[in-house]
């Protein structure tokens, strides 16, 4: 039985794992940047997305073969390193770890703008984002940041579409009535209600 695999076999696994590695670097390269973008649009602290997205790329490679067979392996990307960074931010709230007050935010974005000009005209919306409720800002930052459709965010949060649309309604209101977030209001009308 070894000898089969040694022989043709091996050829045939040997390929596959190309072929499988060879598609995760696809992958890897369509979704890296925007789960950076979209953690540092959660968060307000740069490492700890950073971390995140590290973490769920390395686990993402490891279970590539069963991801591989998955209708939709970003919205299972998204939905890990959501879940890690939820847990990792109520980890340090307890602790008293975690800073979220505007003027932390404001300096993690700039410095996060000075290695990736993407941020830069979108700070004011970002900050405006990280300020919603918790579930307001997590649809808003899957939709736009992550460019998940709204049936794949209600999957991921274990609600119903009604729920994720509600949430998405009630963020993009809050947003635009927000008098000093001309690049909100911009941005914001490109995203179904």
């Amino acid at each position: 039985m070894s000898e089969g695999y040694q022989g043709e076999g091996a050829g045939r696994h040997e390929r596959e794992a190309r072929m499988s590695t060879a598609s995760f670097w696809t992958f890897f390269e369509k979704y890296d940047t925007r789960l950076r973008r979209y953690m540092i649009a959660r968060t307000a602290d740069r490492v700890l997305a950073e971390q995140i997205a590290d973490e769920t790329m390395m686990y993402a490679y490891d279970k590539w073969d069963r991801l591989l067979l998955m209708e939709k392996p970003d919205s299972w990307l998204f939905t890990v390193a959501t879940n890690k960074l939820n847990r990792l931010e109520a980890k340090y709230r307890r602790a008293n770890f975690l800073r979220e007050d505007l003027e932390n935010f404001e300096n993690d974005l700039q410095a996060v703008a000075k290695e990736d000009s993407w941020i830069e005209p979108r700070i004011d919306l970002i900050l405006a984002i990280r300020l919603l409720p918790r579930h307001q800002m997590e649809v808003l930052t899957l939709h736009f940041f992550a460019d998940q459709k709204l049936a794949d965010i209600a999957r991921a949060m274990n609600v119903t579409l009604g729920t994720v649309n509600q949430h998405l309604s009630r963020g993009l209101t809050r947003l635009r009535r927000d008098p000093h977030l001309r690049t909100a209001i911009e941005v914001t009308r490109r995203i179904p209600a």
